[in-house]
C-alpha cells in the first residue's frame, strides 16, 4: 500500500487547522470583511511565490482556467462567510461546523464524477454528522 498522499495531507491537516483557528483572533481585532482583505494578500503572496517557482510559466488557456478561478472565489467567499461566522459564534463549534464541508465534496463527486460510497464510508460519513450535531449542540 502505498502512502505518498499522506505527508502532502498531513501537512494540509495542520495548516487547515491553523486556518480554522487563527481566524477568531483575527476578528476579535478586526471586522470580518477587513481580515477578509489580509486573507486575500495571503493568498496572492503564496500564489506569487508559486509563479515564481513555476518560472512564471503557467497555462493560460481560457478553457482550462475557470475552474481553478472558480475554486478561488468559493474559497475567499467561503472564508469570508466563516469569518463572520467566528465574529458572532462560538469557535470550536464554528469550526466543527464548518469542518463538515467534505460532505459537500463528496456528495459532488458522487452526482457529478459518479464516484460511488461503499457501506463503510457511508457509515464513517452518518457517524461524522452525528458528532458534528452532537458537538454543535
Amino acid at each position: 500500500m502505498t502512502i505518498h498522499w499522506l505527508i502532502p495531507a498531513t501537512i494540509s491537516l495542520i495548516l487547515w487547522g491553523c486556518w480554522s483557528f487563527l481566524p477568531k483572533l483575527s476578528v476579535r481585532s478586526m471586522l470580518p470583511s477587513h481580515a477578509m482583505v489580509f486573507e486575500g494578500l495571503g493568498c496572492f503572496i503564496i500564489a506569487i511565490l508559486v509563479f515564481v517557482f513555476l518560472g512564471g510559466k503557467v497555462e493560460w488557456d481560457p478553457r482550462k482556467i475557470w475552474i481553478p478561478i472558480l475554486t478561488g472565489m468559493c474559497g475567499i467567499a467561503g472564508a469570508l462567510t466563516f469569518l463572520f461566522a467566528m465574529k458572532s459564534g462560538k469557535a470550536s463549534v464554528v469550526i466543527c461546523y464548518t469542518a463538515m464541508y467534505p460532505l459537500v465534496g463528496i456528495i459532488l463527486t458522487s452526482l457529478v464524477l459518479g464516484e460511488s460510497l461503499n457501506t463503510k464510508e457511508i457509515a464513517g460519513l452518518c457517524c461524522a454528522l452525528l458528532a458534528t450535531l452532537l458537538f454543535s449542540i
